[in-house]
């Protein structure tokens, strides 16, 4: 049997009857469908390993679900402090198998998803075929960022020029202490992490392909997303 030692940061891990060894887990994903076995309480102290189908997190992504609320206007920002990395954060039980209806999908709760870019997203589920095929309806709405603000409560305006830019371009936030910026690609590859203060100037690294990306600024909670257009360096 394969080792999880063998899997490294992936929680997953892919094994092979026909060559009797594990096999190597892809990593660019953010979340898994699928089958697997858990524990569950039978009653009377038994419990039964059962299979489920539902939802596992990629190792750096994170969820939390807001469950009893109104799914069409629940506020992302009552929960931004809740998010876990924990695999099974979404897991099955958005779902109840009912003898007489079938199978029914809770339609009061929402799960909210941020993935490795930092980019926000809710999910709802809305249908769910069964175990046979495991084909689940779902929708995903982007969380738009909140806007950042200073300790007097006040906006904080932020501006990145030149951009399109090619070698560096410079943050203009005057008000704003410390604060991180992120810059990814359209794939959510981070390509620049670091620590700012105030009006910067940020260098970008060599060899960056030429393209749209995106510079998240990033303070408490707060967070504001700004698409930057980058020529090559090389």
């Amino acid at each position: 049997i394969a080792s999880k030692n063998e899997a490294g940061e992936n929680p997953m891990i892919y094994y092979s009857f026909e060559s009797h060894s594990g096999v190597e887990m892809p990593t660019d994903y953010d979340l898994i469908f699928q089958r697997y076995t858990l524990p569950l309480d039978a009653g009377g102290g038994e419990i039964l390993y059962y299979t489920v189908t539902g939802v596992l997190l990629a190792p750096g992504v994170e969820a939390v679900v807001a469950d009893s609320v109104d799914i069409d206007n629940v506020p992302e920002a009552d929960y931004s402090d809740r998010y876990s990395e924990m695999p099974l954060t979404i897991g099955h039980e958005w779902k109840i198998y009912d003898f007489e209806e079938g199978w029914l999908v809770d339609d009061d709760r929402a799960q909210f998803v941020k993935l490795k870019s930092g980019k926000k997203y809710k999910l709802v589920f809305y249908d769910f075929e069964g175990s046979s095929t495991g084909t689940s309806t779902l929708e995903r709405t982007a969380v738009q960022p909140t806007s950042i603000y200073d300790r007097e409560g006040q906006p904080i305006k932020i501006k990145v020029f030149p951009n399109p830019a090619v070698a560096s371009f410079t943050i203009e936030a005057a008000n704003a202490d410390n604060y991180r910026i992120r810059l990814f690609n359209s794939a959510g590859q981070i390509a620049l992490y670091r620590p700012v203060c105030g009006t910067t100037q940020i260098d970008l690294p060599s060899g960056l392909i030429s393209g749209t990306y995106y510079l998240s600024i990033e303070k408490n909670q707060q967070r504001q997303i700004i698409p930057v257009q980058i020529g090559s360096n090389q």
